[in-house]
């Protein structure tokens, strides 16, 4: 692995993440914002409306987070980091139709072809890396549709995952939300963010990261992958989020300890992740802990 140094521009007083690496060079981002609706197709907005209801996360002012490009699908829409090569944030929509159609998985790893070459990452970045190509929009929300499923194994929504995260503890907490979208006390569509970390509380205290990277194309290995749950239980909209470091995590899993507030996750990521929220949601759902939906 190869280790660059990232210059950030934030503070935080969230939980602290674990880094590690071997080579370092020095690298600056400039700012980019999110290109907004005369931007979009018809199509494209549908999609959009459909899997981030509260809004597109919009970078917070003077965030470092480069070039980015985003990506509409039926089934989730994302915003892709052309510098790391993995998307920043994937927003899906969840409900129990999605999750009872039979369709099988199949490992159809693969570049995705809606990001240019040398700007994405490739199925040769991972190989040999030690890290499993972690989804962001799991495969297993997607069973109505083959289409829709396929398209969960693009890799621009994939992360570098540690393998132990990833198929144990990660695999459980998408199989809970899973459970928590099948509820019949859950009146709305389950509403999902997922996204990567680099920052750690040191990093934006210091002024710069260094981020791991694996492949020829530099994909950038998180320190940390987060998960935003938002849903209607019991006629009163809800929130939680979870934080879990980028390792290996011991059994039993209590999920209670992962949980953080959204607003700590958008201090880590430099993104406003529900920018259509009003302001009493806001405060309501952001910056308070949520609990686990029953």
């Amino acid at each position: 692995m190869k280790r660059l140094s990232v210059l950030v521009f934030a503070l935080s007083t969230a939980t602290g993440m674990a880094a590690c690496g071997t080579h370092t060079k020095s690298i600056k981002f400039s700012t980019t914002k999110f290109a907004g609706a005369e931007a979009i197709s018809v199509a494209d907005q549908a999609r959009l409306d459909a899997n981030c209801p509260d809004g597109a996360p919009k970078p917070l002012p003077d965030w470092p987070i480069g070039k980015t490009e985003m990506i509409f699908r039926d089934g989730f829409v994302l915003e892709h980091s052309s510098e790391w090569k993995v998307p920043y944030w994937v927003c899906e929509s969840l409900d129990d139709a999605d999750l009872h159609g039979g369709v099988p998985r199949k490992n159809n790893f693969r570049a995705d072809d809606k990001l240019t070459v040398g700007l994405r990452a490739e199925l040769s970045d991972y190989k040999g890396s030690g890290f499993d190509r972690g989804h962001q929009a799991p495969a297993g929300n997607q069973t109505k549709s083959v289409t829709l499923k396929d398209e969960t194994f693009v890799l621009s929504n994939m992360i570098p995952q540690n393998g132990n995260q990833n198929q144990q503890i990660w695999a459980t907490l998408e199989d809970t939300v899973r459970g928590w979208a099948e509820q019949s006390s859950t009146a709305t569509s389950v509403r999902v963010i997922t996204g990567p970390v680099f920052h750690t509380d040191k990093d934006l205290e210091q002024g710069f990261s260094e981020i791991d990277t694996v492949g020829t194309n530099n994909v950038g290995v998180p320190k940390a992958v987060y998960k935003i749950v938002v849903g209607t239980v019991g006629g009163e909209r809800r929130a939680v989020a979870f934080l879990i470091d980028n390792t290996a995590q011991k059994k039993p899993f209590d999920f209670t300890k992962f949980i953080v507030t959204i607003q700590s996750i958008e201090e880590h990521t430099g993104f406003n992740f529900m920018p259509k929220l009003d302001p009493a949601d806001r405060v309501k759902l952001e910056t308070q802990k949520g609990t686990l939906f029953k």
